[in-house]
């Protein structure tokens, strides 16, 4: 079946505002308010891209294309504005398993985000469903690409493995990885606060054999 997106993507050769123009075909780029005095000579791209944009926003279209018309005004024009991550924050609360939106954000985040805003965006995810594959993915990526320290990683996983010590593999993973780049009196400390949870759930299988593996780091 056809759609909309058809012979495009999200990397940079079609985001360019010809390409943009062409799939916004039926909508009309909110324009940029001249300035009274001192105005920005902005480029005819720039208006195009950043009007289609605000079109979208106007019109609440939380869409593929305006996915796309976002990565063009962050990508090609206008890197620091962060209007736009609150855009696909919108977008990823309806497609919260994505692969698509995931990628999408990632692309977004690495041009005007911070390690901190991208935690809490996964964080945002983990309270609905704290297995979910795609926040621990990015949040790992974003920590990761922003260099934190791993401690506060691996206090983030205990927590999150106090809810659901049983069977959040994902926590566990998450957990044993970042264990591995911690120092090692973080280490030593989350051995004891976890081995406390898997005391309070002996009849589960998967707690005691990640805990050995937790404890063969020390």
């Amino acid at each position: 079946m056809s759609t909309p997106l058809d012979g495009y993507s999200d990397d940079d050769s079609d985001l360019d505002a010809a390409s943009l123009r062409v799939l916004f075909r039926d909508t009309t780029p909110v324009g940029v308010a001249p300035a009274p005095a001192a105005g920005i000579p902005y480029s005819p791209a720039f208006v195009t891209v950043l009007g289609i944009v605000r079109a979208a926003a106007a019109a609440d279209e939380a869409s593929p294309r305006a996915l796309l018309a976002t990565a063009a005004a962050l990508v090609r024009h206008n890197a620091a504005d962060y209007s736009e991550l609150k855009f696909t924050f919108r977008v990823g609360l309806s497609a919260e398993k994505n692969y698509q939106v995931w990628h999408h954000r990632r692309l977004i985040a690495a041009k005007a985000s911070t390690a901190a805003v991208e935690a809490d965006y996964a964080a945002a995810f983990h309270a609905a469903d704290s297995k979910n594959y795609h926040a621990w993915a990015h949040r790992q990526w974003a920590a990761a690409h922003w260099a934190v320290d791993p401690a506060g990683e691996v206090a983030y996983a205990a927590a999150l493995l106090s809810d659901d010590v049983k069977d959040n593999r994902s926590a566990w993973a998450y957990l044993l990885w970042w264990a591995r780049l911690a120092d090692a009196p973080t280490r030593v400390a989350v051995v004891a606060d976890v081995a406390a949870l898997v005391a309070e759930a002996p009849a589960a299988r998967l707690p005691p054999v990640m805990l050995g593996r937790l404890r063969s780091l020390e």
